[in-house]
């Protein structure tokens, strides 16, 4: 089975970066989101910080599972 792009994209930054301390992604909550959440996975990164241009009910922290 071919590795999808979230694998492709964090064997790269694993290449580039093989120290991931104190690493942090940035992504917007439109289109990138569900990728930066699987490189995030791969790498065993924490934090991923999301941008958005608006409040959504749906993204309220309180309402999230």
């Amino acid at each position: 089975m071919e590795p999808g792009s979230g694998r492709l994209i964090a064997r790269r930054v694993q290449e580039i970066l093989p120290d991931l301390e104190g690493l942090c992604f940035i992504t917007v909550v439109e289109k990138a989101l569900q990728l930066a959440q699987v490189v995030a996975s791969e790498l065993a990164i924490e934090y991923i910080a999301v941008a958005y241009n608006r409040i959504k009910p749906h993204m309220e922290a309180s309402l999230r599972p």
